[in-house]
């Protein structure tokens, strides 16, 4: 099946049906001989095939979901998962924890909602935790939210193209915060230049880490942290002032040995 896949711009050339070096995931070409496992669509989805094709220039950004659709339909019919704006069902909280890679930010008119890849006019890379891409478990176990509910809306003639609308509601504890433009050392697991600082409070004290905004040319504003789990939390804004709905600003990465707690839902 994967041999008969074109995608625009050399996406099926990318990766070809030759295995990839090292222990990078090509996009498999036996996808009539096996099923993939939901471990199988995090390696091959999210840590690799989303961020080979977000290195690539499209003729039309607005296709970013279009053009990847012939990928996305041949791992659906193979798993028989949902395709939900450039992410999983079964793993969609792994799904969520993209980050902007170099200069970029949010398309300005609209083909998904913000917590989708798809939503960057950027590249992205993926920090799933070891244990979401190892051989044990299935989907979103290894994490501390609750996915609610999950839904899109897409156009009549292509499921797998841009979609209307859509949303994720999570049962998550979040933390008020301040999203700082301070730029990370080079030791830090992030991209240099384009680093912000989150300001925080836990039970006693203050504490920064560092995170990424999807927007290159943020500087400063009020956030919210939603705790994923594994040290991972989503950068949000409210849609609205006092909106209990929000669009995703960013995420970030808890530093090691530091805690926090939070007393609201969403």
């Amino acid at each position: 099946m994967a041999d008969n896949l074109r995608a625009e711009d050399g996406l099926d050339k990318l990766w070809g049906t030759s295995s990839a070096k090292g222990d990078v995931k090509a996009f498999p070409s036996d996808l009539d001989a096996r099923t993939l496992s939901t471990k199988d669509v995090i390696r091959v989805w999210y840590g690799t095939t989303v961020p080979k094709y977000t290195q690539g220039k499209l003729t039309y950004d607005s296709d970013k979901l279009i053009a990847i659709s012939a990928l996305a339909e041949a791992i659906h019919v193979n798993c028989k998962d949902e395709y939900l704006a450039g992410l999983w069902r079964k793993c969609i909280i792994s799904g969520l924890l993209w980050a902007r890679r170099g200069p970029g930010a949010k398309a300005t008119v609209y083909r998904c909602p913000p917590w989708s890849w798809a939503s960057q006019n950027s590249s992205v890379d993926y920090i799933i935790p070891v244990c979401e891409s190892d051989d044990d478990g299935d989907g979103d176990s290894a994490y501390d939210c609750e996915v609610l509910a999950a839904e899109v809306e897409t156009g009549k003639h292509n499921a797998f193209g841009n979609v209307k609308s859509g949303y994720v509601r999570l049962k998550i504890a979040i933390l008020s915060a301040w999203a700082l433009r301070i730029p990370m050392t080079k030791t830090q697991p992030w991209y240099g230049e384009f680093e912000c600082s989150l300001l925080l409070w836990d039970d006693t004290r203050p504490t920064s880490i560092p995170a990424i905004m999807d927007d290159d040319n943020w500087m400063a504003g009020r956030v919210v942290c939603a705790l994923i789990g594994n040290k991972r939390l989503l950068v949000l804004q409210p849609v609205h002032p006092g909106s209990s709905k929000y669009r995703r600003v960013g995420i970030a990465l808890k530093s090691l040995g530091e805690t926090a707690t939070a007393n609201n839902e969403n």
